[in-house]
């Protein structure tokens, strides 16, 4: 980005003078503030600010690290909390905070931390995931709409239905109103008729070792209308998948006879990447959970569990589940939804400028992602912008 790189650390942090005179060395600039207006006042401040180190013991903190990282792109949070605070850490994780220490903070550890964030710096990686992490967990119905209106438009030229879970994905107020109201609720929206309300098979994995537990999860979630494949054993999983077999969501127990569940999430991922995984603990809010999410896991379960949590927890991974599946189709599409055409300008003059500080190529695919609205101005996707490519001098010799 253009100047130089902020940290701020907010809280009480043990060694923070020596923490502050590393990142000193390692040419960051670094404010310490006390609040939460003290951090607002820091963001309006400094450009741009790439770190924000917090206890989320702080009072108003994790409201804070909600808003910062819907509305700073690139920002990487380190939540620090004490040990017996783990669901704190847990919730900031959620939120998208990126890393998770514990005090007392070890100064090899921070270290180590922000190395890590900087591997991670490259502006369009970051971008991605975070631009669907966002479209994900806080589209409003506005912007719901008007992805469905992309999608509905896409099918079209495919002659293929919209199904009506990719409907309740960005529009869950839907589900409560009749099938024949909401048809024609939606047809007034997007004038669409060919919606397949017979929807696909929303399928789960269960691994789960205790017979009474997987038993009850199964008749449970069958009644509602899921389809179960059931592992007893972690090194089940592999094989099933080998198997071609597909699922849409995955509850996995922490805890089975012949491996630590967690062992497991990395294949999951790598695997079948648009699954989603809750893990499944008898320890409430224990460090494991906290690893799971870390690992890629979108939440966990404690056991036993109420039947309405169950039901509400997997219905909420169902439903980003398919939210990711219409964003993968619509590729960048569906970026316009969610941010202006300026605020994209700005962010793109912002890369452009960090790449060639870092001495990267950017392709012409990756300024198309941010702008597809140039894309009949672009022959050939894959070529290399030029080192002297400018974006404002572009934009007005085709405007």
């Amino acid at each position: 980005m253009k100047g130089e790189s902020w940290v701020l650390l907010w809280g009480t942090l043990p060694h923070v003078d020596t923490v502050i005179n590393w990142l000193s060395n390692e040419g960051f600039k670094v404010q310490t503030v006390n609040s939460v207006f003290d951090c607002e006042a820091a963001f309006h401040q400094h450009e741009p600010i790439t770190h924000l180190v917090c206890d989320v013991d702080a009072n108003g903190a994790l409201e804070f690290i909600k808003k910062c990282t819907q509305e700073t792109p690139f920002l990487t949070v380190i939540a620090v909390t004490s040990n017996d605070a783990v669901e704190k850490a847990v919730e900031a994780l959620k939120i998208g905070a990126n890393f998770y220490l514990t005090q007392p903070l070890e100064f090899s550890s921070f270290i180590q931390v922000i190395k890590q964030s900087q591997q991670l710096t490259d502006p369009f990686v970051k971008l991605k995931a975070i631009f669907e992490a966002r479209l994900v967990q806080h589209s409003t119905p506005q912007q719901g709409l008007a992805l469905l209106q992309q999608l509905v438009l896409k099918r079209r030229q495919q002659g293929l239905p919209v199904l009506k879970k990719e409907i309740m994905a960005f529009l869950p107020q839907f589900e409560s109103v009749p099938v024949s109201v909401s048809h024609e609720l939606w047809r007034q929206c997007v004038s669409f008729e060919k919606i397949q309300w017979e929807t696909e098979p929303r399928r789960i994995l269960l691994v789960e070792d205790d017979e009474g537990m997987g038993e009850g999860f199964k008749l449970i979630l069958n009644q509602a209308g899921y389809h179960v494949a059931w592992l007893k054993l972690g090194h089940d999983i592999d094989p099933f998948i080998e198997e071609g077999n597909d699922f849409d969501v995955v509850l996995l127990d922490i805890f089975l006879p012949d491996s630590n569940g967690l062992e497991w999430i990395p294949l999951v991922k790598n695997k079948r990447p648009k699954a989603e995984i809750v893990v499944v603990t008898a320890h409430q809010l224990s460090e494991l959970a906290v690893s799971a999410l870390k690992s890629g896991a979108l939440t966990f379960l404690c056991k036993p569990c109420f039947k309405t949590e169950l039901l509400t927890t997997v219905a909420q991974a169902m439903q980003i589940h398919s939210q990711k599946q219409v964003l993968s189709e619509l590729e960048n599409k569906a970026l316009p939804v969610l941010l202006t055409l300026p605020e994209r300008k700005a962010l793109l003059d912002d890369i452009l400028e960090f790449r060639k500080q870092q001495k990267m190529a950017t392709t012409c695919a990756e300024l198309l992602w941010l702008l597809p609205e140039l894309e009949p101005h672009f022959k050939a996707p894959n070529e290399l912008l030029s080192d002297s490519f400018s974006l404002s001098q572009f934009i007005e010799a085709i405007l």
